[in-house]
């Protein structure tokens, strides 16, 4: 799972929401890692299996699913979802493991 870094600019002060998130995430034994800081990642996306990708506007989060007018869209094609998948390794490669002590 790759979550936004908190910014001197982050209205939403990513760090300290995304905080419970990335504990539950590593005490479940999943990677996350934080974006790098010289980008934000605005993308939402999730990839499944080898031909399939859910991509849009929402965050994953109850609030944006209960309380934001978002939408997404269901892919179905190897080509995209290899596509995506290439962009995911970019931006996991820049990013920086997370702990639970927040951000490096």
């Amino acid at each position: 799972m790759l979550v936004d870094r908190g910014r001197a600019t982050d209205p939403y002060h990513s760090t300290v929401i995304n905080a419970a998130a990335v504990n539950f995430l590593l005490d479940s034994g999943i990677s996350v890692r934080v974006d790098a800081p010289r980008k934000l990642v605005h993308s939402k996306f999730l990839v499944i299996d080898s031909d399939r990708t859910i991509i849009g506007s929402h965050n994953w989060s109850a609030g944006s699913d209960f309380g934001f007018d978002n939408l997404s869209v269901d892919i179905e094609s190897a080509t995209f979802a290899r596509s995506a998948r290439r962009r995911c390794a970019a931006l996991w490669r820049d990013a920086d493991v997370a702990s639970r002590s927040g951000p490096p």
